[in-house]
């Protein structure tokens, strides 16, 4: 019964169909895989066999920071946060990066680290000072991707004890408060 099943599933494959785009969703129409035309809300006429429909939501969205530990002068530091993004290319975010929201977080990371490396964290005007140089980097390093990079928020910025385990046994402790 399930040969009865496939073979309905490719003949109705051949046929037409309708794709509606919502109004908070934008994307791409491919056909044969090379050929690309940017969508936008409303009914949209696709042929399975040969084309395929991806779509984004386009509306405001925020991606957590996970918690980075940091060295900053010799102190242990955990900074996370959030950024708040919205869409204004689809197909750039589509085809232009993997996983926007994934890539997003591991390059605001990497600026908190690399930024960490070079200024001072326990300074009182730190806080600001991070949310601004993340939002820099972020927009500028996103600048392809078709995101519109809106805001950067730091939910914690905090003085830490890190301690890294080494296999399974060995347990270093890392320059920090006691």
């Amino acid at each position: 019964m399930n040969w009865l099943i496939d073979l309905l599933d490719r003949i109705t494959s051949l046929i037409p169909r309708l794709y509606y785009v919502q109004p908070d969703e934008a994307g791409v129409r491919v056909t044969l895989g090379n050929r690309i035309k940017a969508i936008g809300p409303g009914p949209w006429l696709y042929w399975p066999v040969v084309q395929d429909i991806t779509v984004v939501v386009n509306t405001a969205q925020v991606v957590d920071l996970r918690g980075q530990s940091v060295i900053s002068d010799g102190k242990d530091y955990i900074i996370s946060g959030a950024i708040m993004y919205r869409i204004d290319n689809a197909e750039k975010a589509i085809l232009a990066v993997q996983n926007f929201d994934q890539s997003l977080q591991v390059l605001s990371l990497g600026i908190i680290a690399n930024y960490s490396k070079s200024h001072n964290l326990g300074h009182s005007d730190a806080f600001e000072l991070l949310q601004t140089e993340i939002l820099k980097g972020v927009r500028e390093a996103a600048s392809g991707w078709g995101l519109k990079i809106m805001k950067v928020y730091l939910t914690d910025l905090g003085n830490v004890s890190n301690i890294r385990v080494i296999g399974n046994t060995t347990v270093v402790p890392i320059v920090g408060d006691e």
